[in-house]
């Protein structure tokens, strides 16, 4: 969780800004479930589901099937 609060402290404010943001999870083979809620899940009490989704890229040749899956869930 420590770590998904830092992913989400450093791309919240460059969201709120309309910034893009692309997320790298090369070379991640494990997911949380609690990682992705904070790092991503939180984002949402701020930002709409439709307007994360575009701002924030994930590149899906990048991350583990599952990964993408709870990221998925959780949006």
């Amino acid at each position: 969780m420590d770590n998904g609060q830092k992913i989400y402290d450093l791309i919240h404010p460059k969201l709120l800004s309309g910034e893009v943001v692309t997320l790298d999870f090369s070379g991640v083979r494990i997911f949380a479930s609690p990682f992705m809620n904070v790092a991503v899940g939180q984002l949402l009490r701020d930002i709409d589901a439709e307007t994360l989704q575009r701002l924030l890229i994930i590149d899906q040749d990048k991350i583990t099937q599952v990964g993408l899956s709870i990221l998925r869930t959780v949006i």
